[in-house]
């Protein structure tokens, strides 16, 4: 799969093993999503879905539980009505 994010964040321990990682992508669609979340869930089984909220904003929750790691995906759309546009 190849997909673009437009930030990735990393936390560690203090010895410098990592714990998480987190990406952020600016604009996506549904059929990207789907075929991402089709991807894993072939890979790792099926997911356990739950919703989420932010911002009044209800949204799903992937969650892939492996025995060495968690894999969690989630998209929260904004259709920009607060967001401050400068030209």
């Amino acid at each position: 799969m190849n997909h673009e994010y437009n930030a990735v964040n990393l936390a560690t321990t203090m010895d410098g093993k990592i714990m998480l990682i987190s990406a952020v992508v600016g604009k996506t669609t549904i059929n990207t999503t789907n075929d991402l979340v089709g991807y894993l869930t072939k890979k790792h089984g099926k997911p356990v879905k739950t919703k989420g909220e932010f911002v009044s904003k209800n949204f799903d929750i992937y969650t892939w539980q492996l025995k060495d790691r968690m894999i969690r995906y989630s998209i929260v759309l904004d259709n920009e009505e607060n967001t401050l546009k400068l030209k």
